[in-house]
């Protein structure tokens, strides 16, 4: 699995929140398949600690903040987590702070379980990427 390249850009297409699990606080961003993206592409952050976000998330960038940052001065990152910038057009300065982060690119349907850490549907795996200490 490729590295994560940072900024990860996303293009023209739109993510949601798509399920935040609390006991294992991994929080799962999807961006479904349409008639001009015929791919679903899925971002799913593990044990995360703090996020600021909106439930729709246009033109996706994902960065993550290595030295000081003015944006996110008030932002507490705790030790083996990381600091995400999260910014889509017209929400500049979303975050997240999480341990780790993973992308995957799939040919699955809407609401069909994520290729993420799933053995049994990696045949649709198109893509896929990483960051991770």
């Amino acid at each position: 699995m490729p590295k994560i390249e940072f900024p990860a850009k996303f293009g023209n297409r739109m993510f949601q929140v798509w399920r935040f699990e609390v006991g294992h606080s991994v929080l799962l961003l999807r961006s479904t398949l349409t008639k001009e993206q015929p791919t679903r592409i899925d971002i799913m952050f593990r044990a995360v600690g703090e996020m600021r976000l909106r439930k729709r998330l246009d033109e996706l960038t994902v960065d993550l903040i290595t030295g000081d940052d003015p944006r996110f001065q008030d932002v507490a990152i705790e030790q083996g987590k990381f600091l995400f910038a999260v910014s889509a057009r017209d929400f500049p300065h979303g975050y997240v702070v999480a341990g780790s982060m993973f992308t995957a690119e799939d040919d699955l349907h809407y609401d069909d379980p994520s290729v993420l850490g799933n053995k049994e549907l990696e045949g649709h795996l198109l893509r896929q990427g990483y960051f991770q200490p």
